[in-house]
C-alpha cells in the first residue's frame, strides 16, 4: 500500500497475514515489511528501500527431536517445506570390484560411492545433482583481512629469523593465516583407514574412518603429520541419505588459538542456481557479525551470494542455518535439500565481557553456510578479484556446511588490536570432538514447497 508518509510523520496500517497451506504450517512463517520511496530524489532512485523489518509469525517445529531439550542443543533441526512421498522399497547396494565403487539404488535416488566417499548423487531417472567428488571434509578457509593481520603481516621479514615464528605464536602476535598455513591446514589430504558396510534400521550403512594429513609430496599423504581423525557414517534410506560425522583434532594442532572451520563441502551441479535457506540473512553473516541479520527463510540466486571484495576472501556466509535448498530454475525444478542437525550441547550465549574459546563460537544455533562457484584455494590464492577464474563459465556450486566456523574479527581486544577476534568466537581444538549430521534429499516441483 502507498502510505504517503510525510517527513517526521507517522502512519498506521493493519495487515492480515493469511496462513500458509496445511502441509507447510509446521515450517514457520515470516512477514517481511519494506518501506520504499514512491518517487525518486536527487540522490535516491524510485523504489529505494528506506527501511525493512522481518517479523516472525510462527516458528518452525523441530524436525527430529533429541533426548535433550531443543534449547540445549546446537541445532535440533527445523521442518522444511518438503512434501514426503510414499516411496515403496528399500535401498539396494551393488559393488563393482574392478572399479572399486559401490552403487546404491534407492526408490528416491541413485548414489555412487568410490574410495570410501560419496562421489555422486542423482535422481533415479534424472540428472546428477551432486558430484563428482560430491562430499569431503573441510578445515580451512580463504583468509580474511583480519586473519592476515599480525606482526608477520606488518614486518614480513621477521618470520625468516630463527625461532621468531614460534615466539610470535606463543605471544599471540602471529597472524591466524600464518599459523594455519604453518600447520598445513591448507594442504590436508585424506587417508582412508577403514570402510565397513553394514545394515541399520534406516537402510544400508557405510562407516568410513579417515585421517587428514599434511601432504608433503605428490604421493598422497607421504610423510605428512595427521591433524584430524574423522568417522563418517553414511546411511542410505528410501528417500534420503544421512551423513553422520565425528571429527577429532589431534595433538599437532592443540596449541592453536583457533581453527578456521570444522565442516564439510558438497559439490552441486552448475544448474542448481537458486538458493533458499532457513537461517540468518539475507546478507552475509558470521558468528560475530549477525546481530543485524534476520533469522528467517530467505531466497536468492547462487551467484548473488558472492561478495566481490577487491581482495578475494571468505565471503557470503550465512550463520545459524537449519536447512538449505538448491534448485534448478527450469522445470521440472530438480534440486537438493540439505538439513543440518547437531545434538551436541549448545555453546553459551555471547557475553559483552568476552569469555574463553569453546568447541563452537558463542551463540551458535545452527550451521555456517557458504555457497560459491570458486574453490577455497582459488579465493585464497587470488591477490585481487580479477585473478579469480573466468566468471562467464557456469561452474559447479561449492556448498560449505560448517558445524563450527570462527568469527571474522575486528576490535576483539578493544583498541589494542583492531583486527582481533574476541575469544568467545574462536574454535578451541582442545574442546574436540565435534559431531553433526547432514541429511540429503532430492526435490522437484512436486515435492518442494519453497518459492520455486
Amino acid at each position: 500500500a502507498v502510505l504517503g508518509v510525510v517527513p517526521q510523520g507517522k502512519s498506521i496500517v493493519k495487515l492480515q497475514v493469511p496462513l500458509p497451506p496445511q502441509h507447510l504450517r509446521n515450517c514457520g512463517q515470516w512477514l517481511l515489511v519494506e518501506a520504499r520511496l514512491v518517487e525518486g530524489t536527487q540522490l535516491l532512485p524510485p523504489n529505494f528501500v528506506v527501511a525493512e523489518a522481518t517479523f516472525t509469525i510462527c516458528k518452525p517445529l523441530v524436525a527430529i527431536p533429541s533426548q535433550r531439550s531443543s534449547e540445549h542443543v546446537v541445532c535440533a533441526g527445523s521442518a522444511a517445506p518438503v512434501r514426503s512421498l510414499q516411496l515403496p522399497g528399500v535401498a539396494i547396494c551393488s559393488s563393482t570390484a574392478a572399479e572399486g565403487e559401490t552403487v546404491v539404488i534407492a526408490p528416491g535416488y541413485r548414489a555412487r560411492i568410490c574410495g570410501g566417499s560419496l562421489d555422486s548423487l542423482s535422481a533415479r531417472e534424472g540428472p546428477v545433482l551432486l558430484g563428482p567428488m560430491a562430499f569431503r571434509h573441510n578445515f580451512f578457509r580463504a583468509a580474511t583481512d583480519n586473519d592476515r593481520c599480525g606482526i608477520d603481516f606488518f614486518v614480513p621479514w621477521a618470520v625468516r629469523v630463527p625461532f621468531v615464528t614460534g615466539i610470535l605464536q606463543l605471544t599471540g602476535n602471529l597472524s591466524f593465516s600464518k599459523i594455519w598455513r604453518h600447520a598445513g591446514l591448507d594442504r590436508l589430504q585424506p587417508i582412508v583407514n577403514s570402510c565397513l558396510w553394514g545394515n541399520s534400521p534406516g537402510g544400508p550403512s557405510l562407516t568410513v574412518a579417515e585421517q587428514y594429513v599434511v601432504g608433503t609430496s605428490s604421493k598422497v599423504g607421504a610423510g605428512g603429520r595427521a591433524l584430524f581423525r574423522t568417522e563418517t557414517v553414511y546411511t542410505f534410506g528410501p528417500a534420503e541419505v544421512s551423513i553422520a560425522v565425528r571429527v577429532e583434532a589431534l595433538s599437532p594442532i592443540m596449541r592453536m588459538a583457533t581453527l578456521p572451520r570444522i565442516g564439510c563441502t558438497f559439490v552441486a551441479a552448475p544448474r542448481l542456481s537458486v538458493l533458499e535457506w532457513l537461517g540468518c540473512g539475507p546478507g552475509e553473516s558470521y558468528p560475530d557479525r549477525k546481530a543485524a541479520a534476520d533469522w528467517a527463510m530467505h531466497r536468492g540466486s547462487v551467484d548473488d551470494q558472492h561478495v566481490d571484495y577487491v581482495v578475494p576472501t571468505e565471503n557470503g556466509g550465512k550463520a545459524d542455518v537449519h536447512w538449505a535448498a538448491l534448485t534448478n530454475p527450469e522445470p521440472p525444478h530438480h534440486g537438493l535439500l540439505l538439513r543440518y542437525l547437531c545434538h551436541d550441547e549448545a555453546p553459551d550465549d555471547e557475553q559483552p565481557g568476552d569469555m574463553p574459546a569453546d568447541r563452537r563460537p558463542a551463540g551458535t544455533e545452527g550451521a555456517q553456510l557458504n555457497i560459491s562457484r570458486w574453490l577455497v584455494n582459488e579465493l585464497d590464492a587470488a591477490r585481487y578479484r580479477h585473478e579469480l577464474p573466468v566468471r562467464d563459465v557456469l561452474r559447479p556450486v561449492q556448498v560449505h556446511i560448517d558445524t563450527a566456523h570462527a568469527g571474522i574479527g575486528g576490535v576483539g581486544e578493544g583498541g589494542a588490536k583492531l583486527w582481533a577476534t574476541a575469544s568467545q568466537f574462536l574454535i578451541s581444538p582442545k574442546e574436540s570432538p565435534w559431531t553433526y549430521t547432514v541429511l540429503l534429499r532430492l526435490i522437484n516441483a512436486d515435492t518442494w514447497g519453497g518459492a520455486i
